[in-house]
């Protein structure tokens, strides 16, 4: 004898119950839920397992059901027949797996098949999301609604119960940079700017099921404009087995072939070769295709980034180049992830062409994470000087003169100036460039060989690190009522990137 029937059959009628309210399962206890964390990028997250407790009673249909959705509608696969690999069990049935029905799933149950001795709960395992479209840090809800002959709490509903919450499953990238490095030249040797060191936030962040594609995709910004970024192409031997492939990229030389010593903060990297990287905004995305990893140990991997300076660069400073990232991929089946757009495509390295291996060596040369300014500046070698009165009117001219004086403090470096001018009778070219003025001589030109008839001042904007200027204004020499004369230093309003306000000479 099923002794809890017989229970909950006197009691309904010692109450006086009758109809519906007697022949039905009814469950008191609400929806439990845990809210576990999930992945943000990922378009398959299962979320918490969902129990209705509570439950007792005698059904009055052939067939109950539960319907599921959520917040994030439902991820679940349909295989053979529309049945996915989310369970339910009811009163200690076997488990029946979930169907999809436009955006609920649905698990149903033959009554005939529920034992004598029920459990009083119904537990649902396996509801999968899309979390890649959700606010990170705001919980996923679920509701459940119950079919005829099974109540919940007095509505057929169980509504918004948190499920999952959706949060990054790459840690905030530990940055380590380099002592500012001038832009004085153009090299072909790579400078390197900063190693951003990435892990992931919780176990399995890097590891896919089998069919799945996972891609990291790391983004650098505030970078200097009229630079080349380039990142390593090849990376194995991370922490955690990861094995990173740049995609979206092409192979480039570097030249000369020398190892680089880029200090990073967790041990060598070698890099086989490098790949250019698209810059827009003063930013520019890095994306790997990984493999390898573990699924439950700690990953980590460096992400070294260089630059090599083009000729004719006299970028300026944009301050410390910061970093992001996060999982992305076209993956398939479960555990897949936010495809990027367009599908990246995988690098091969060019054959032939003397690319270089670049290696990064423990502590050399790095700036601890965490130091001001410390994270990859690149400082223009430029020069601004201000001219504050120039003239070539009324019988006056001035004489202009260009010091390169890079020689002097060891880092010699050719390069011209481009002298703007302001006020009336401004010359049709304007800016006039100067021809190049070699490390340690001085470049000299009259305002009328180049602005005749003009008066006003002038902005020279010397390629240069250590540049000055001199102006003398002259009215003539050996005619009666002239030798008038005047000279002065030009004022240096900024120097490396950097304005001047306190010695301006």
């Amino acid at each position: 004898m099923n002794f809890r029937k017989v229970v909950f059959a006197l009691a309904t009628a010692g109450f006086g119950l009758t109809g519906v309210a007697s022949a039905q399962i009814q469950c008191t206890g609400g929806l439990g839920a845990s809210v576990p964390t999930i992945r943000a990028e990922g378009t398959t997250e299962v979320v918490s397992v969902m129990t209705v407790s509570g439950c007792t009673g005698t059904p009055n249909t052939s067939q109950v059901s539960v319907s599921v959705t959520t917040s994030a509608g439902i991820a679940n696969i349909a295989g053979t027949g529309g049945s996915t690999d989310a369970t339910a069990t009811l009163e200690g049935s076997a488990p029946v797996n979930g169907i999809i029905q436009g955006s609920a799933l649905v698990f149903t149950f033959n009554t005939s098949s529920i034992p004598g001795s029920p459990t009083a709960n119904i537990v649902i395992t396996g509801v999968r999301v899309n979390a890649s479209g959700q606010a990170v840090g705001t919980n996923i809800t679920a509701s459940a609604t119950a079919s005829a002959g099974l109540n919940f709490g007095g509505t057929g509903v169980y509504s918004n119960v948190a499920v999952a919450n959706p949060s990054h499953a790459v840690a905030a990238a530990v940055v380590g940079g380099f002592a500012n490095t001038p832009i004085c030249s153009a090299t072909s040797t790579p400078i390197p700017v900063l190693e951003a060191q990435i892990s992931n936030a919780f176990f399995g962040a890097f590891s896919p099921s089998p069919g799945g594609s996972l891609f990291v995709q790391v983004t650098f910004s505030n970078l200097v404009p009229g630079v080349n970024y380039y990142v390593p192409i090849n990376q194995a031997g991370a922490t955690g087995g990861v094995t990173l492939t740049l995609v979206t990229s092409v192979a480039v030389p570097i030249v000369p072939a020398t190892d680089v010593s880029i200090g990073s903060t967790t041990g060598g990297v070698h890099v086989d070769h490098v790949g250019a990287l698209t810059t827009s905004g003063g930013s520019a995305t890095a994306t790997y295709a990984v493999t390898g990893a573990t699924a439950l140990a700690n990953q980590s991997f460096i992400v070294p980034l260089y630059a090599v300076v083009p000729s004719g660069t006299t970028a300026g400073v944009n301050g410390p180049a910061t970093v992001t990232a996060q999982l992305a991929g076209p993956g398939s089946g479960y555990d897949g992830f936010a495809a990027p757009n367009p599908a990246p495509t995988p690098v091969a390295a060019k054959a032939g062409t003397g690319l270089a291996d670049v290696t990064a060596f423990l502590g050399t040369g790095a700036v601890p994470p965490g130091t001001p300014n410390s994270t990859g500046e690149l400082t223009s070698c430029a020069t601004t000087l201000l001219f504050p009165y120039v003239l070539n009117s009324g019988g006056y001219d001035t004489g202009i003169a260009l010091t390169n004086s890079t020689a002097s403090i060891g880092k010699s470096q050719d390069g011209t100036c481009s002298v703007q001018f302001f006020g009336t009778g401004t010359p049709t070219t304007n800016p006039y460039v100067t021809p190049s003025i070699t490390a340690g001589t001085v470049g000299a030109f009259t305002v009328s060989s180049v602005a005749s008839g003009f008066t006003g001042y002038a902005i020279a904007s010397c390629n240069f690190g250590d540049a000055h200027g001199f102006a003398f204004i002259t009215d003539g020499f050996g005619a009666p009522g002239r030798g008038l004369a005047q000279g002065y230093l030009a004022i240096v309003t900024a120097r490396g990137g950097s304005a001047i306000t306190n010695s301006f000479f």
